[in-house]
């Protein structure tokens, strides 16, 4: 991990193991598969090209490559960025297409339908960058790990690469571990896809030490003028105006600072909060369960700004805090010191106790979830979804009356049958007045 504060490296640590069964500390030489995190250095490439007149973001992508469909032909750069090009996924499902090659990709998408018109919505898709990385390389006339080593780097030639397969044997490359063969066991596991045609997806490879240089190259404007990052950083404008995204980032706002990012396969994540000089790099070779990278930012953040925080993390932060330090009791406490505090005035506290609860339940402590899900029914007696929740954790700890009681009044409350859930509900009734 690196944070970089008004351009100093204020913290710079290797943590951990490049191989756990040969007990290979993570080094200084140690190279991080970066998966998607490789998409914004990817944009920040394309970006460069539209600086020198040799893209634009309106350009259609029929125009750079022959044999698309027809319904293809008319999305533009921007949609791709964006990813409201509503174009077939061509790395999902995983388990089907990641022995495929690229002809082969094709054909399969060829066939497959648009999701939406172009703009209309987001949805994050890998055959985006797979155009991308085509467009990049015909308009570049060379190889895009060319292009972006090249162009945006400038280390040794074994430190910064492109592979797409982690079976292939890389010198100091950090071995990949993930719970998803085995669940909820460490296992050393090998994602890939056949060729080249993926590397902009999530092909990206090196060390802490290239990304903080790189990090420096971008934050002076050394790699896109301002003015580009500006453009790159602005939302789009999806057809429909609750989504938010920008050209090729995600963006945040924590109590007024806004930070843009990305992050690769729940194990690395990159953070910039440009009005206040802050970056933060965060690399790992896998996790044994789910976490929120997101989070872990925010809380990073906060250490160094004050000031910098988001209200929904940190409100669920302290509520966890209290829960395990004094248990339920002392989390009602808390819970009620905190609805008072005007720093979580905007902090959707139903969601935030229900998001608790289901983490809780996840862990099978059932006990604790009810008592969660219980002070949300005190706080939001008309929410069919809190009684729904509470039910579910009654029903898991086997109090059925309890269960049926409040499946029964959530099924009152939603009237008009949000998300579709009355069929659920009276299913679950049914079953539980048979019990």
């Amino acid at each position: 991990m690196a944070i970089i504060k008004d351009g100093k490296l204020i913290h710079r640590k290797n943590y951990g193991y490049a191989n756990l069964e040969h007990r290979v500390p993570v080094s200084d030489q140690s190279l991080f598969r970066l998966y998607s995190l490789s998409k914004p250095i990817v944009v920040v490439g394309v970006f460069s090209l539209i600086e020198k007149g040799k893209l634009s973001l309106e350009d259609k992508i029929g125009d750079y490559m022959a044999g698309l469909p027809e319904n293809w032909q008319d999305i533009q750069i921007k949609h791709l960025l964006s990813h409201s090009s509503g174009l077939p996924d061509m790395g999902q499902p995983y388990d089907e297409v990641k022995d495929l090659s690229e002809a082969a990709q094709k054909q399969r998408v060829f066939a497959l339908p648009l999701a939406f018109g172009p703009g209309e919505h987001y949805q994050y898709n890998q055959t985006n960058f797979w155009l991308l990385q085509r467009i990049i390389e015909k308009v570049s006339q060379t190889s895009l790990t060319d292009f972006i080593t090249k162009n945006q780097f400038t280390p040794a030639k074994d430190t910064v690469f492109f592979s797409s397969d982690a079976r292939d044997i890389i010198p100091n490359r950090a071995t990949p571990y993930y719970p998803f063969d085995k669940p909820g066991v460490l296992t050393i596991t090998h994602p890939h896809y056949a060729g080249d045609y993926s590397y902009a997806m999530n092909g990206l490879h090196l060390s802490l030490n290239d990304f903080i240089a790189w990090d420096k190259k971008f934050s002076q404007q050394q790699l896109i003028s301002q003015q580009s990052i500006d453009k790159m950083w602005e939302n789009f404008p999806f057809g429909d105006p609750r989504e938010e995204f920008t050209y090729g980032w995600s963006s945040y706002n924590l109590n007024g600072h806004p930070s843009y990012g990305f992050s690769g396969s729940g194990s690395t994540i990159y953070r910039i909060f440009p009005e206040d000089n802050l970056s933060i790099i965060f690399l790992a070779n896998g996790f044994s369960s789910w976490y929120n990278l997101s989070m872990m930012i925010n809380c990073i953040a906060q250490l160094v700004e004050e000031d910098i925080f988001h209200a929904y993390s940190l409100f669920n932060e302290k509520l966890l805090s209290s829960l395990e330090e004094g248990g339920i009791s002392e989390t009602r406490n808390s819970y009620q010191q905190l609805k008072m505090d005007s720093r979580y005035s905007s902090v959707a506290r139903e969601s935030c106790l229900n998001d608790i609860g289901y983490w809780l339940l996840n862990r099978s402590e059932i006990s604790k979830a009810i008592g969660i899900f219980q002070l949300n029914v005190e706080e939001h007696p008309t929410s069919w979804n809190v009684h729904d929740s509470l039910g579910e954790a009654y029903e898991l700890n086997q109090q059925f009356e309890k269960a049926l009681t409040h499946y029964q009044k959530a099924l009152q409350l939603n009237a008009e049958n949000q998300d579709d859930h009355n069929t659920i509900l009276k299913e679950r009734i049914e079953r539980l007045k048979k019990k």
